[in-house]
């Protein structure tokens, strides 16, 4: 709204005559008004209109509703605009019957409504929600005594950035956090002394001694474990590899995990024999061991055969003609008798599965990782034949294999299944 130093110089209003609204309700087809106060004593249908003259700062114009009952719709010049609305568009607010409004030009093209009803004006019908949303900032602009700069404040939920509160009367601070520096403590009201795992005594604590659960501790990384460093710090030993011991560095270091020393055993896999008729590791055997050792137990066929143990190359159990001829010797424990006996594979066993308790086996396999050279195995066994507790024979037998890399095996009896029992178990023999 244009001040009054904005104004015209004081003179003479011009009145108009009795003047009818324009039929159209369009800006083009509005009645143009010429004279500063304007009566229109007819509006044939609501919203039949007048065209207020082109803007002039400070220039005021007075539009009497003089109709009986019909609503006056208002336009500006064209190329004005009404109350910062869109150019050449209609004033929103119509004048109704009986009613008076002033609009007054604050440049060469707007104009602001500043009578009764008008969007200009705060009245008890027409409160502050009818002006254009006004900024924090816009606000500040028209007071004059107002303290600190910003967003206006609301009661609920504010934000304040570096207040200076003063002295409040009350308040509750249960929230506040950050360190305060200048406070002066007053009457602080202490609970009772703690008893249990955690005492107290006034501003003393103490924890009883190995009372703290495993629960209690912060949670780590599988795999490592609790130590103390050379400053007697709680630390965590990394996690090793499936491959690797924990090893002692001496008093005064945290142990580690590492490779295990040259002939050590590395548990590698382990198969538990179901009801079929091999028990496989064709991929177990890698670069990372040359030799490997073998274990099994239990191992009992469903009907009476012997075990087979054959190589896998690439993957598959090789049927050929690679192994070089066994030397294999049987003993009869309960006779004493010696039986040698030429065969393929490492280890073979007549076994009863009717009464008989399973065999037994172990079983070195060494160089598998030489295509071109000899690979050797060595294994002996023992076995329960029938019922009868002098029938124990026991079996060792070795002799070769030139059939390329090996990368596994797997063990047979004789086409027939195993019995759901026992294992048969793999290590890695870790290279000096």
């Amino acid at each position: 709204m244009g001040s009054v130093s904005d104004r015209k110089p004081a003179q003479a209003a011009t009145v108009g005559p009795a003047i009818t609204a324009g039929t159209t309700q369009t800006q083009a087809g509005a009645t143009v008004l010429v004279k500063d106060i304007n009566e229109v004593t007819v509006s044939g249908t609501n919203g039949d209109g007048v065209q207020l003259p082109p803007a002039s700062k400070g220039l005021r114009v007075t539009i009497i509703n003089a109709d009986a009952a019909q609503t006056i719709q208002v336009w500006p010049a064209s190329g004005d605009d009404i109350d910062g609305g869109a150019t050449n568009a209609v004033d929103s607010s119509a004048i109704t019957s009986g009613d008076t409004r002033d609009y007054e030009a604050i440049n060469s093209s707007s104009w602001y409504g500043v009578g009764a009803a008008s969007t200009g004006d705060a009245l008890t019908s027409n409160p502050l929600s009818q002006f254009a949303s006004t900024t924090s900032a816009q606000l500040a602009g028209v007071i004059s005594n107002e303290t600190g700069s910003g967003s206006l404040v609301f009661a609920t939920s504010p934000t304040f950035v570096t207040p200076a509160l003063g002295t409040p009367s009350s308040g509750t601070a249960t929230n506040l956090s950050g360190t305060a520096a200048s406070l002066t403590a007053g009457n602080v009201t202490t609970n009772a002394n703690l008893t249990g795992v955690v005492t107290s005594s006034g501003n003393a604590t103490a924890i009883a001694a190995k009372a703290i659960a495993i629960s209690k501790l912060a949670d780590g990384t599988d795999g490592e474990l609790i130590t103390w460093d050379s400053s007697g710090v709680i630390a965590a030993v990394a996690a090793g590899d499936s491959t690797q011991v924990l090893t002692s560095n001496g008093a005064g270091a945290a142990p580690t995990f590492q490779a295990a020393g040259g002939g050590s055993f590395v548990f590698l896999a382990e198969v538990v024999p179901t009801a079929s008729t091999a028990v496989s590791f064709l991929n177990t055997f890698s670069a990372t061991y040359d030799d490997y050792l073998v274990i099994g137990v239990g191992l009992l066929p469903a009907v009476d055969a012997s075990t087979r143990m054959q190589f896998a190359n690439s993957g598959s159990a090789d049927t050929g003609s690679n192994y070089a001829r066994v030397v294999g010797t049987n003993v009869d424990q309960g006779t004493g008798t010696f039986t040698n006996t030429s065969f393929e594979g490492p280890l073979r066993m007549t076994l009863e599965a009717t009464s008989g308790l399973g065999g037994n086996f172990q079983m070195t396999i060494r160089n598998v990782n030489q295509a071109s050279q000899l690979k050797d195995y060595v294994a002996h066994g023992g076995a329960q034949q029938s019922s009868e507790a002098d029938t124990f024979q026991s079996y060792e037998a070795r002799g070769g294999y030139d059939g390329g890399v090996v990368t596994g095996f797997e063990i047979t009896f004789d086409g027939q299944n195993f019995v759901a029992q026992g294992s048969v178990r793999v290590y890695g023999i870790v290279k000096s």
